[in-house]
């Protein structure tokens, strides 16, 4: 957990700076150059910012151990800031739509934006495009949601910044089309839109205690089985601790053997579960005798 709160660490401050910089250049770029949607882009990034350092925060308590007061571990902590990303993600879209329409609908005359802003646009789309990438290969190595959430929401920077950077040129380059500015920033917000929908609705099942997908359920099964000492299992129960799991089961043993047969047993099948299965991080085994 240690090492990988390092891993999480790190590259989250480079998107933090990377984010602070790219905020400065679109909106600053987009206010003296004229563009809506850059400056709609620009506040995308700010969001970024922002979830930056509630992951920065939050993988300090969630990378802690089990302790008296949390004797399942802190996991759950990465849910709920992963939820509160998607609340606060929700309230940026909306108001980025809002505003946009707003202008379309009030503004007569359109104001074309200045050619240097498409040049803002290109920076925003490699850099946030590298990132991704960076952050994707930290979150699938450290199994973190808010850092794979954190991801894509580079991601969507990254296509938020292609679309302004079509609007911007269909913007300049023709009276007719300055429009086109104010529809980038529509396009942008109902991304961000979607892309909180679904963390909502992810984090919030696995703070109601979802089980694993059946297919990991029948794994898990075949797995237990494959023990010859093991006659048979059931009442196979899987919850979500943050990214991780938590499982309990019964295996039916003969019912001749002794309590330290019984036993030593139990800790095979554990051990073997907690080497195939990298994410469960909590095994409860219940000994039946098979009658």
């Amino acid at each position: 957990m240690k090492h990988h709160r390092k891993d999480i660490s790190r590259n989250t401050i480079t998107g933090m700076v990377l984010n602070i910089f790219l905020f400065a250049i679109k909106v600053f770029g987009g206010f003296f150059w004229k563009s809506s949607a850059l400056i709609a882009d620009g506040f995308h990034s700010l969001s970024d910012l922002s979830t930056d350092i509630l992951i920065l925060v939050g993988s300090k308590y969630w990378s802690q151990p089990c302790d008296e007061s949390h004797p399942h571990g802190h996991q759950r902590i990465e849910s709920i800031i992963s939820a509160i990303l998607g609340i606060f993600l929700f309230f940026v879209g909306m108001t980025l739509i809002y505003s946009a329409i707003k202008k379309i609908i009030h503004t007569s005359v359109f104001i074309r934006p200045s050619i240097f802003t498409i040049f803002v646009a290109i920076i925003s789309v490699i850099s946030k495009e590298a990132l991704f990438r960076y952050t994707l290969r930290v979150g699938k190595k450290t199994k973190s949601d808010s850092v794979i959430l954190n991801a894509w929401h580079h991601r969507s920077d990254a296509i938020s910044s292609i679309f302004v950077l079509f609007s911007l040129i269909l913007s300049i380059f023709s009276d007719k089309l300055a429009i086109m500015d104010k529809i980038g920033s529509i396009l942008i917000g109902g991304m961000i839109l979607q892309l909180s929908v679904n963390t909502l609705i992810s984090n919030f099942n696995k703070l109601s205690d979802q089980a694993a997908p059946p297919e990991f359920v029948e794994n898990l099964r075949q797995n237990i089985l494959s023990f010859d000492m093991v006659l048979d299992t059931h009442a196979i129960r899987t919850r979500y601790l943050g990214n991780y799991l938590s499982v309990d089961f019964h295996i039916l043993v003969n019912p001749n053997i002794s309590v330290a047969e019984g036993h030593r047993i139990a800790g095979k099948v554990k051990r073997n579960i907690m080497k195939n299965f990298p994410d469960i991080i909590d095994i409860i085994i219940h000994i039946e005798p098979k009658e």
